[in-house]
């Protein structure tokens, strides 16, 4: 058994997905160097792409992906079963060797025989050698079966939780692309619920169109009748005023005539009327003219430059008078006080050249 277990050949992921795992596994691509090979990339992808959804679905449906779990399961559980049987040998075989090692003691420590004896109560030490070393190549065996065992459990665990890992991720992309497809599923009735309310809306508006059309040509006849008989009253219309006005003419021809001769009488007084009136401004014109000049002389007389300080001069003159007089009276009189001071005092005569000097 420990020789078949060994035969069996150790698998790594260096040897490529298990059985099942290509089933599953995504297509890996290489970005392309050039801008070529683009288009043929997309084309491959898109068929490895439909090819594994293919794959996955009949995985789904025939339920390989359990089976294969299931499989695996099995193999896990015969294989424990059979290392606990190998487990149960060795700690047999070892508590057997174990025992046998301390009867030999035991033996040894009671008896102590010399070392060139090859037997002791019963025991040759050439057949209980043998029997040690083949207890001993035994114990390496099963110690060696059991890392083989310890081995594939270990891988197939690993392999297991993988299985259940894409299991796991196939089961997410089955709800995504379930969801996808119930998403599509909706947009596509809401596509043909809109598509019928268009149609409906299409056919009520060819309804509404056929109605129009039929309205349109009535109010068309309608309108043309209105319109010729709008031409024949425009014409009746356009024949009465051309009578109204060669009548009219006529009649005003009649009345120019008639009053041609007052109009020339009325021209001769309104221009007799200008005539004078061009007069009466020249004669205005001139009055101004002199008014301004008399102002201008007043102006350079009195230094005054407003028109209303002018007239206001003018009105108050009589105060101006008045205030005149009273400043020459009080002049008068204060010459004559100067006067008689001088008199008195003959002496200010001779300081006077000298104060006028000083004033200089």
């Amino acid at each position: 058994m420990a020789l078949a277990l060994q035969s069996v050949p150790r698998r790594s992921s260096r040897d490529g997905p298990v059985d099942g795992e290509a089933d599953v596994a995504k297509p890996s691509f290489r970005r392309p160097r050039h801008a070529f090979g683009n288009r043929h990339l997309l084309a491959f992808r898109k068929n490895q792409f439909s090819e594994l959804v293919e794959r996955t679905v009949d995985a789904l449906k025939s339920n390989l992906v359990e089976a294969s779990l299931q499989d695996v399961q099995n193999v896990l559980a015969k294989i424990r079963r059979q290392f606990d049987e190998v487990r149960c040998e060795a700690d047999r075989k070892e508590a057997e060797l174990v025992t046998l090692r301390q009867e030999i003691r035991f033996w040894e420590s009671e008896a102590k025989p010399p070392e060139e004896q090859d037997h002791y109560n019963g025991f040759v030490r050439k057949s209980v050698v043998e029997k040690l070393g083949q207890a001993s190549t035994e114990l390496d065996q099963a110690l060696e079966t059991q890392k083989v065992y310890q081995h594939m459990v270990e891988r197939l665990l690993r392999e297991q939780r993988i299985l259940e890992q894409k299991v796991l991720m196939m089961e997410n992309y089955l709800d995504r692309k379930t969801r996808e497809v119930e998403a599509k599923q909706h947009f596509s009735r809401r596509i043909n619920e809109d598509k019928v309310e268009q149609i409906v809306k299409l056919e009520m508006l060819e309804q509404d169109m056929d109605l129009e059309r039929t309205v349109r040509t009535a109010a068309m006849s309608d309108l043309s009748a209105a319109v010729e008989r709008r031409r024949h009253d425009v014409n009746e219309a356009e024949y009465f005023e051309t009578w109204r006005y060669e009548a009219a003419l006529e009649a005003a021809t009649e009345a120019f005539e008639a009053t041609a001769g007052r109009y020339r009488k009325i021209y001769a007084i309104e221009k007799l009327t200008g005539n004078c009136l061009q007069r009466l401004t020249f004669d205005q014109a001139e009055q101004s003219q002199a008014t301004e000049d008399g102002f201008q002389r007043i102006r350079e007389v009195t230094g005054l430059t407003d028109v209303m300080e002018i007239v206001q001069k003018f009105l108050h003159r009589e105060d101006e008078h008045e205030q005149l007089k009273t400043t020459v009276r009080e002049a008068e009189a204060r010459l004559h006080q100067l006067r008689e001071e001088e008199a008195r005092n003959p002496q200010w005569l001779a300081m006077a050249p000298f104060a006028d000097s000083v004033s200089r």
